[in-house]
């Protein structure tokens, strides 16, 4: 997936690199710059048709996925949740639906809380790095098709993708 040619490109191939990269080389500015090209990258959900979806389809809410804002933004705590999502995916689903992690209403919405404020400067950081290491483990599954990462459009809830799921159904 081009997402992943993208990080690798961008020496974002691990939690060192990517904590490095985050919490201390890039100011933010280089992280919104990375964040379009990224985005750009993930297809929207509006652009999978009913026909597409398997038997056993899913869409992960923001607790499962690892999101920032389904839990703990602790980025253990969200890479726990995501390994489980990849055991389940594994085992149980057909396609995996994951709100991305880089869709710009969340992102801008944290943006325009930075201040001066070295603290809220350190969260957008901790909470962006903790992003990239989410989806670094999904990547054997998105390589292989089970889990697709999906931007939102206003139709969706952020939160749980609630809509998302009675429209595929």
């Amino acid at each position: 997936m081009e997402v992943y040619e993208l990080l690798r490109k961008k020496g974002l191939i691990n939690d060192s690199a990517i904590d490095t990269k985050i919490m201390h080389d890039w100011s933010i500015n280089n992280i919104l710059d990375f964040n379009g090209e990224i985005n750009s990258l993930i297809k929207p959900i509006n652009r999978i048709s009913s026909k597409q979806l398997p038997t056993y389809k899913f869409t992960a809410n923001a607790e499962l996925s690892g999101q920032a804002y389904g839990g703990c933004i602790g980025p253990n705590c969200r890479i726990k949740r995501v390994e489980e999502l990849n055991r389940f995916a594994a085992l149980w689903a057909d396609k995996v639906y994951v709100h991305s992690y880089f869709d710009e209403h969340e992102i801008m919405a944290r943006t325009s809380l930075l201040a001066e404020s070295r603290i809220e400067d350190f969260d957008f950081r901790y909470i962006y790095s903790g992003n990239l290491k989410c989806l670094i483990r999904l990547k054997r599954l998105v390589e292989t098709g089970i889990v697709e990462i999906v931007r939102g459009e206003a139709q969706l809830c952020p939160r749980c993708m609630a809509e998302a799921i009675s429209r595929n159904e």
